[in-house]
């Protein structure tokens, strides 16, 4: 799914029956959607009707582990009409607004576990084959502690406009904090609407933002963010790209000085464990390491010891955000969770 209010929903009703999340990318395709399906042993499919049609009907073979599909539409929450129609050999789809209007009052609490899987998150796939990164009850839990420290968020107060995607780390992050801490969270499914974008955060102020530079570019060069109320506005994150000099002075010349903080971090750490701290933001620099977590660039070769400034190594980090492996891959876990021997 997009950015839509089934998605949060559905994740909270997979944490408190005690069972793993995956996010899986509205962009996939019917053989990439498959490989997920069947590395995590998904049994329960929530997914956009228009890509239920479009896509997961053309899998070719669906999984065993598959049991059930929940289709949501765009319009669920707007404009209620007919879900589109579907047909899929050997599976019965469960309509999402019919099962929250049947849905049971009754909950029995799943007992879970600090280090029990709370979400399979899987890494792109840029040196192979994608792999499911076992985030745990702990990573998630901690990690937004981590990240908001050097400008604390108050719980029941905050307001976070972010527009990355559920499915991806970055957004599973933001969207894990917005929950953690009790907060408001804008919901952008399309975030290249930036007027749609602007008109939101004029009638509710955010306290908290969240995008990739070139989203923040286009806010910018959008004329109804001169309506906007930055005021309330205390830290503002950027992170998949680095933000320059002359960037960052255009998006200060609204939101502010001292409310920019970088973040950096992958898919298996939680996902941040690098931060730029707001009042102390370097341009040239992603930050320094957030609390709890230790972070080391090691030399390519043997990787046994710590480079000097300039020079190119490899990133390293430990801490209590740090994955417990990935799924059904013992070996690349040995090799990416490892004891540093410098």
């Amino acid at each position: 799914m997009p950015n839509i209010p089934q998605y949060p929903i559905a994740l909270l009703a997979c944490y408190k029956l005690g069972c793993a999340g995956s996010g899986v990318s509205p962009l996939m395709t019917a053989n990439e959607l498959a490989f997920q399906l069947k590395d995590a042993n998904i049994s329960i499919l929530v997914s956009l009707d228009a890509l239920t049609v479009n896509v997961v009907a053309n899998i070719k073979e669906i999984p065993s582990s598959l049991k059930h599909l929940v289709m949501v539409s765009a319009q669920d929450y707007l404009t209620p009409s007919e879900p589109l129609d579907c047909t899929i050999a050997g599976f019965e789809l469960h309509h999402y607004l019919a099962m929250i209007e049947n849905a049971s009052t009754k909950f029995t609490q799943v007992p879970i576990k600090l280090d029990d899987t709370m979400m399979v998150q899987y890494t792109g796939g840029t040196t192979g084959r994608p792999k499911g990164a076992e985030l745990t009850v702990h990573n998630l839990m901690i990690n937004p502690l981590q990240y908001t420290a050097y400008a604390p968020w108050e719980v029941g107060t905050e307001v976070l406009s972010t527009a990355f995607p559920f499915f991806h780390g970055a957004g599973l992050g933001m969207l894990v904090a917005a929950m953690r801490f009790g907060g408001q969270l804008f919901l952008i499914p399309n975030p290249r609407e930036v007027e749609q974008y602007c008109s939101m955060m004029e009638k509710f102020l955010p306290t908290c933002m969240g995008a990739v530079p070139s989203l923040y570019q286009m806010l910018i060069n959008c004329p109804e963010i001169k309506k906007v109320d930055f005021s309330r506005l205390k830290i503002v994150f950027s992170s998949a790209a680095p933000l320059t000099g002359s960037d960052r002075e255009a998006i200060e010349s609204f939101i502010g000085a001292n409310k920019l903080s970088d973040l950096f971090g992958m898919t298996g750490t939680g996902p941040v464990h690098v931060a730029n701290p707001p009042a102390r933001a370097i341009s040239s620099s992603v930050g320094i390491p957030v609390p709890g977590a230790e972070t080391r660039i090691i030399d390519l070769e043997a990787g046994t010891k710590e480079i000097t400034r300039g020079e190119s190594g490899e990133i390293i980090t430990t801490g209590p955000q740090v994955m417990k492996g990935y799924l059904n891959l013992p070996e690349e876990s040995e090799i990416a969770l490892r004891q540093w021997q410098g």
